[in-house]
């Protein structure tokens, strides 16, 4: 669970990099001392291929003490028993109800934060709001959000998560802002050579403020 991550960094993978590539580099980001992986995918990427790799991720986040996150797929997360993250426009949420296997769901709210506000009955582990600068991977018609209207209206004892467009230059913004941990995908991954040292530097900035 996320309660017990102290990082504060929560690396995205890129749909970019697949098999050895895409284990390498998250062997790198794990190295660095970064605790949490999502594995986000092309969606052109079928069911078994997303298994054989998630199923090798997952191995690979055990054997670091670090949290393993599926990005949208409930059956995957369902089989594998891993943590999972939806966004906001999935709207059938019947399978929370039903699973018996996935750790965790995460939520992306986008700025909406009446969708924590309404999480009465505590489905969500934790919730994302972005994007919270500008951003290639997470880019929304409505540009980035407010980062200083959901800072001060997010629920401060909900796990509260930033993402989107951050990067060596802007992280303390967001820790500064109260959110518990940073997403980020392209800060990490945008040059596979120095995935570790990329990460080391992030977390250092993390933890100076």
């Amino acid at each position: 669970m996320l309660k017990n991550i102290q990082s504060g960094i929560y690396a995205i993978t890129p749909t970019s990099l697949r098999a050895d590539e895409l284990l390498n580099a998250v062997v790198d980001t794990l190295s660095s001392g970064i605790e949490v992986i999502q594995y986000r995918f092309d969606d052109c990427i079928n069911f078994d291929e997303r298994l054989k790799t998630a199923t090798k991720l997952k191995k690979i986040c055990l054997d670091n003490n670090a949290c393993f996150i599926i990005n949208n797929d409930y059956l995957l997360a369902e089989y594998l028993g891993t943590g999972l993250h939806i966004g906001p426009d999935l709207e059938d949420l019947s399978f929370l109800l039903t699973s018996e296997n996935i750790q965790f769901t995460g939520l992306s709210c986008k700025s909406n934060i009446s969708a924590q506000k309404n999480d009465s009955n505590n489905i969500f582990s934790y919730y994302s709001f972005g994007p919270a600068f500008y951003s290639q991977t997470k880019r929304s018609e409505r540009g980035e959000i407010d980062l200083k209207y959901v800072s001060e209206n997010m629920d401060e004892n909900s796990i509260n998560i930033a993402i989107g467009g951050i990067n060596n230059t802007n992280l303390s913004q967001i820790k500064k802002g109260g959110f518990q941990m940073a997403a980020i995908c392209e800060g990490i991954y945008s040059d596979k050579s120095d995935i570790k040292e990329r990460s080391k530097e992030l977390l250092e900035i993390w933890n100076e403020n």
